[in-house]
C-alpha cells in the first residue's frame, strides 16, 4: 500500500527483493508517484547479485514510468528517473548520502495492468494475422 510523504507525494515501498517481481510492482496514477526500495544486499556477498538486484529495480521504474529511490545498506543506493537514467548513486559498500532532485510528474500513468492487456491484444493480433496468412497460402496451393 502507498505511504504518504511530505508534500502529498505517494510512494510505493518495497523491501529487499520484493522489487524484482513485476506483478508486485504495479503503479498507476491512483496509487503512487514514486517507488521506494530499501534493501540489505549483504547476503549476496562478492557476487553479481547486488548489480542484478539494482538493475531489476531500475527496470521497475521504467515499466511503471515513475522514479525509484533505492537505499541499500551495502548494495547500490540510487535515484533513478522514470526513464531508467541513474541521476545519482552510491557504489557498493560506499558510505554517504544522496542529495538529488527526484522528478515527480503529475502526468497520467498507464497502469501496469493496462500495459499487460495491450501486450496481450498485440499478441492476439499477431497470431490472428499469422493464421490468416497461413490459410491464404494454403488456399493458393490448392
Amino acid at each position: 500500500h502507498p505511504i504518504a510523504l511530505p508534500g502529498g507525494i505517494r510512494a510505493l515501498p518495497f523491501i529487499c527483493y520484493e522489487v524484482i517481481f513485476p506483478d508486485l510492482v504495479t503503479v498507476d496514477a491512483a496509487s503512487a508517484e514514486l517507488i521506494v526500495n530499501v534493501t540489505n544486499d549483504a547476503w549476496f556477498g562478492d557476487t553479481p547479485g547486488p548489480y542484478q538486484h539494482f538493475r531489476q529495480a531500475q527496470i521497475r521504474a521504467v515499466e511503471n514510468g515513475v522514479p525509484l529511490l533505492r537505499a541499500a545498506n551495502n548494495g547500490i543506493s540510487a535515484v533513478v528517473d522514470p526513464r531508467g537514467r541513474i541521476l545519482d548513486a552510491l557504489a557498493i559498500d560506499a558510505r554517504g548520502a544522496i542529495d538529488a532532485h527526484v522528478p515527480i510528474s503529475n502526468q497520467a500513468i498507464v497502469s501496469s495492468g493496462q500495459r499487460r492487456v495491450n501486450g496481450l491484444l498485440i499478441m492476439l493480433l499477431l497470431v490472428l494475422a499469422s493464421f490468416t496468412l497461413n490459410v491464404r497460402q494454403r488456399l493458393r496451393v490448392n
